[in-house]
């Protein structure tokens, strides 16, 4: 009940134009609750988008090492678990090596 409410309370602050958000890597290295990421991962504009409009999608771009791969399985798997839909969250290894993970919204593909 409380990750529905944090997700209604982002949808109703001001939004962003196609925000990309990237994930510090400090961010691995802490313990991660629902309101500490929302403030101090970076993520929060990419999180408001994806609350005011279903027909967005989360786009998690990480470099194409196990390691990466793995945290941007981990931030889906967290994502998921406060509530939002898995189907709106998409994993690419893309990114170049070195690079932090980076969330990106973007327009459902059907």
């Amino acid at each position: 009940m409380r990750h529905w409410l944090l997700w209604m309370s982002l949808a109703g602050q001001a939004a962003l134009a196609a925000p990309v958000c990237e994930v510090p890597l400090e961010f691995w290295d802490r313990v991660r609750s629902m309101q500490r990421v929302v403030k101090e991962s970076g993520l929060a504009p990419c999180m408001r988008q994806l609350a005011r409009n279903q027909q967005l999608t989360a786009r998690l771009i990480h470099p194409p090492d196990r390691e990466s791969q793995t945290q941007a399985e981990e931030l889906r798997d967290w994502l998921t678990s406060t509530g939002l839909e898995g189907k709106r969250v998409v994993l690419q290894g893309q990114g170049k090596p070195g690079e932090p993970l980076r969330f990106e919204v973007v327009e459902s593909t059907p």
